[in-house]
């Protein structure tokens, strides 16, 4: 929640300096920048940053309210809501640059006012365009996929803990431990697998995590039948005073290892 809200943050700073600026609109209005096929000044294109920049909070928020509804079931969409707003930041933040290349280039190299040339300025600054645009793509699919192996880390990590927990639980004869501790285990391993295939759960709740798993085809219906069975001793296991059994701890076990190895395998 700390790096959501320092996100905002940061964006906001931004665009209250660039606001902030407006006290400078005059001289903003005078300064004027020709790139050869579009001519603004520095007034018009700090407008146009701090649009961008509100859109980029706009995406935020909205992939933060849409994660909220549970009657969403297309969870992918949030993907692209997030590089969508990771591209519009990394855009904003090169145009400054894409402006300076174009206009250096307009400045020394395409002064003459021939046909030639201004068609040639224009393809320049076209090509320039596309060339920061692929840049800002790519910047943001790659900081996107940082985060995305992260949030996969940190439950595989968890995941681990939780199978050597299962372990030390049954070594020592604690097979309805080890049992909380595998169906612990289910939880992160369904949560990551998900996350895996770029679908986001807002919630994790075992329930909604199997239906989800079920839809990516993480587990099939012959993996749906032992997880009720699992489920059913886990309940019991919690709920009661019921000692479970070495042959139930380690059939547990024994399905646990084989669904992580199965889906390691994929």
């Amino acid at each position: 929640m700390d790096k959501v809200k320092n996100k905002y943050e940061l964006i906001l700073g931004f665009a209250t300096f660039i606001i902030a600026l407006g006290a400078f609109k005059e001289e903003f209005q005078n300064f004027i920048v020709n790139l050869g096929f579009i001519t603004f000044s520095l007034y018009t294109y700090g407008f146009v940053i701090v649009c961008g920049l509100a859109f980029c909070i706009y995406l935020y928020i909205l992939e933060k309210i849409l994660s909220d509804l549970k009657f969403i079931r297309n969870w992918k969409i949030f993907y692209f809501i997030t590089q969508m707003a990771y591209f519009m930041f990394v855009l904003i933040f090169l145009t400054p640059i894409i402006i300076l290349v174009i206009d250096i280039g307009y400045k020394y190299f395409l002064q003459d006012n021939t046909v030639f040339i201004k068609i040639f300025s224009f393809v320049y600054g076209v090509f320039s365009g596309m060339i920061s645009f692929l840049l800002a793509l790519l910047a943001s699919k790659k900081i996107l996929q940082f985060k995305h192996q992260k949030i996969q880390a940190v439950f595989e990590l968890e995941e681990i803990k939780a199978l050597e927990n299962a372990l030390k639980f049954f070594e020592q004869g604690y097979y309805s431990h080890s049992i909380l501790e595998c169906f612990k285990v289910l939880e992160l391993h369904l949560h990551r697998e998900l996350i895996r295939q770029k679908v986001y759960p807002p919630t994790s709740e075992i329930s909604y995590l199997i239906k989800l798993a079920l839809k990516e085809k993480i587990i099939n219906t012959s993996d749906l039948n032992t997880i009720n069975e699992l489920q059913a001793i886990r309940n019991l296991a919690t709920h009661s005073n019921v000692k479970h059994n070495e042959n139930q701890a380690s059939s547990a076990l024994h399905f646990i290892r084989s669904l992580i190895n199965k889906d390691s395998n994929d």
